[in-house]
């Protein structure tokens, strides 16, 4: 990675696939990472990545307020101002125990953490367009909907109109109505 960051002075922010074991060091999974425009759906980064100093000087720590969702957080913030990259070589084992978050915690629980912190920065992200962000704002309406959170659904509903009016109008009016509104 660092021969990487070397390699590309443009680049602040890399990460790498990774693979994942089990309690007694056997491969279980291949962790392929995506790239970094994928973020704006999902924790892309992984466990494996590395930075230079600049990026920590100038986005700080991970969020507290964020339990779960801390590192992701800080992916976005850092994707805000620099450009970030994947490396798509296997540099790192994670051991994948039931003692990790990820199994200790719900999969509900940990898409709401990730929520609050799109929810966030979605707004400010550079690399996608305003309907994109609507979309992503829709379609966690739409699940928050089937989950029964009718809070959530009206939160993520009126950020995806907020972010891209008409398009936004036109899709659900789409959804709600059939196909012939588009």
């Amino acid at each position: 990675m660092l021969a990487f960051l070397y390699g590309h002075p443009d680049v602040a922010f890399v990460y790498t696939d990774n693979q994942w074991i089990d309690s007694a060091g056997r491969p279980t999974h291949a962790y392929i990472v995506e790239p970094p425009e994928r973020l704006l759906y999902t924790n892309v980064v992984g466990a494996c990545f590395l930075y230079r100093r600049r990026v920590y000087e100038t986005v700080g720590s991970y969020a507290e307020d964020i339990p779960l969702a801390e590192d992701y957080d800080y992916w976005l913030r850092v994707s805000l101002r620099f450009r970030m990259a994947a490396l798509h070589e296997d540099l790192y084992c994670y051991r994948h125990h039931e003692q990790t978050l990820t199994h200790r915690h719900s999969p509900e629980a940990i898409r709401a953490a990730m929520w609050k912190a799109l929810a966030r920065h979605i707004r400010a992200i550079p690399w996608a367009d305003a309907e994109a962000k609507a979309a992503v704002c829709i379609n966690e309406a739409r699940r928050a909907r089937f989950e029964r959170h009718l809070a959530r659904m009206i939160q993520y509903l009126t950020l995806g109109f907020l972010l891209a009016p008409t398009w936004a109008a036109r899709y659900v009016t789409a959804r709600v109505i059939g196909r012939s509104a588009l």
